[in-house]
């Protein structure tokens, strides 16, 4: 009996169902605890491993833009350029993120004009030296305007004459000019046009569209006619380029020939563009035009007739006791509302003053309908040469004010307020530039230039003493752009171990999942426990049959 006792071996239970039993029981008790207890450490801010499921993506709704800074004082501004009395005129700009580019006519003591562009490129702290925008084989080149392409390029278009000097534009043409480092240096000029035998072409403009697009308008007026300035037969034509300026379509006449002058261009996406002008309509009263025109299979197209979107009495050429020629050249753009908005000057008999009217239009409604609003100056001023430019919800007001009575010529601006297609100052005009005697300049030029980019309105004025004239670049900052807003989209995100967990709303909290776990880690527990007090009693089990079986003697 002693003998089999003494070789009897206790069974050793299997340990493996056991672990494993236990791993996965622990296993569950945690993924519970942990899917439930991730909110809450997220909410708080704590570290969380835990994958988190945002709520389904919603519909965006669009953020209301930040409110336009209720000021005309640009936010910067630098000296491009100085020269000799009446030396200085007809200045633009445009801007990128590869820098910034700066315009202006140089004009002779004889009259001679060359388009000069000044280059700051990002990084730099000034202008650089001048670069002379004159094609082989021309004299002369005048009536320049900027823009930007996406992609960072700077484009410059002016037209150019073979006539050495004096007002007359014989066979003028447009060119334009690109450059790819910020304005440092231009790329050869393109040929947008050449009127050839049939006349001249004058005033280019120049808009940046989607997509790479570049819509160039000007006036094109008969041989007759090159020495006058605003030519009794002019009319607005247009072309587009889909690769950056590189090639141009075939001129489109938009108007008919009858003093049309000032072309302005809006692009609306699509191949498409609204060209606006002023033009005589008789009986001493000028209108604003409108046309829709679009690029396809090769060419452009006018979408229908020309519209008249608004009419007023003719301005003068020149102003009571002014001495520059007034222009009623458009200014247009398209609003943070989607809302086509184009500024030019008018007359108002019963004063004997200029002012800026602002007529206003949705794009595609049927039927368009324009409503205008009227900005006057102080009495006895006269508001000349506008410019309006819009910029994350900001649409600003450039224009030049002529007072009579002290011979001055400043500029003022002011950012705009629209309400149903009606436009009004947000505060009065701001003058911007010091008053210069309008005997100072050889000419001020047919228009104020305005350019978005980088966030904010850049601009560009000429002022004058009897001695000496600056060229100045101005900046107006913009609001923030407005982004939309929408809930969470749904995704999968891994916590690092130092940074929280976004809260979130969308798990539901499972205080079952809780209880579930409680009860596990308890279970968990206890059979470990049971597990150790069995492997106690085994021991002490082997010692005692080791003791008796050796007190006891062998037979």
């Amino acid at each position: 009996m002693i003998t089999l006792i003494s070789r009897f071996t206790i069974p050793r239970p299997s340990t493996a169902p056991a672990i494993a039993l236990a791993a996965l029981t622990v296993w569950l008790a945690l993924g519970a605890a942990t899917f439930h207890a991730a909110p809450a450490a997220a909410q708080h801010g704590a570290p969380a491993a835990a994958t988190v499921h945002a709520a389904p993506a919603q519909p965006a709704a669009t953020t209301v833009p930040a409110a336009p800074s209720l000021s005309g004082q640009p936010a910067r501004s630098s000296t491009v350029a100085t020269g000799p009395t009446r030396s200085l005129g007809e200045a633009t700009t445009a801007s990128s993120p590869a820098g910034t580019v700066a315009t202006a006519t140089t004009f002779s003591p004889e009259g001679h004009s060359v388009v000069d562009a000044w280059g700051r490129p990002a990084g730099s702290a000034s202008f650089g030296a001048p670069t002379p925008l004159v094609p082989s084989g021309f004299q002369r080149s005048y009536d320049s305007a900027a823009t930007s392409l996406a992609n960072g390029t700077l484009v410059v278009v002016s037209g150019a004459s073979s006539d050495l000097a004096g007002s007359c534009i014989p066979g003028g043409s447009v060119f334009l000019w690109r450059s790819l480092d910020g304005g440092a240096s231009f790329q050869a000029p393109v040929l947008v046009n050449d009127p050839g035998a049939s006349g001249f072409d004058d005033r280019p403009t120049v808009a940046s569209g989607p997509s790479g697009s570049l819509w160039v308008a000007w006036s094109h007026g008969s041989p007759g006619d090159s020495c006058q300035v605003v030519g009794d037969d002019d009319a607005i034509e247009v072309a587009v380029s889909l690769d950056g300026g590189l090639q141009f379509s075939a001129p489109l006449t938009v108007s008919a020939p009858s003093r049309a002058f000032g072309a302005s261009v809006v692009p609306l996406g699509n191949h498409s563009a609204e060209v606006a002008w002023v033009q005589a309509a008789g009986n001493a009263e000028s209108d604003l035009m409108t046309a829709r025109v679009s690029y396809s299979d090769g060419s452009l197209h006018p979408a229908g007739a020309p519209v008249p979107a608004g009419t007023a009495p003719a301005l003068p050429l020149l102003l009571p006791g002014a001495h520059f020629y007034s222009f009623d050249a458009a200014s247009c753009n398209l609003t943070s509302g989607n809302q086509i908005s184009c500024a030019w000057t008018v007359w108002n008999p019963s004063t004997g003053t200029s002012a800026v009217q602002i007529d206003t239009a949705i794009p595609g409604s049927t039927p368009t309908t324009w409503r205008a609003s009227t900005i006057t100056g102080d009495p006895g001023e006269d508001l000349v040469l506008p410019a309006l430019a819009s910029k994350n919800g900001m649409t600003l007001l450039v224009t030049a004010s002529y007072s009579p009575a002290l011979g001055t010529l400043s500029y003022e601006a002011a950012p705009l307020l629209y309400t149903s297609q009606t436009a009004a100052l947000a505060v009065p005009l701001t003058i911007i530039a010091a008053p210069s005697p309008d005997t100072a300049y050889y000419e001020v030029g047919e228009v104020t230039w305005l350019q978005p980019a980088n966030g904010s309105i850049t601009g560009a004025v000429v002022t004058a003493n009897p001695s000496s004239a600056t060229l100045t670049w101005l900046q107006w900052a913009a609001p923030p752009k407005a982004e939309p807003s929408a809930p969470p989209r749904r995704r999968t995100t891994k916590a690092s171990p130092t940074t929280a967990t976004k809260p979130t709303t969308a798990t539901k909290s499972r205080p079952w999942l809780a209880v579930a776990a409680t009860f596990g880690a308890l279970l968990v527990l206890a059979a470990l426990v049971a597990y150790g007090l069995h492997l106690a009693r085994r021991r002490k089990d082997r010692r005692l049959i080791r003791t008796r079986t050796a007190k006891r003697p062998l037979r």
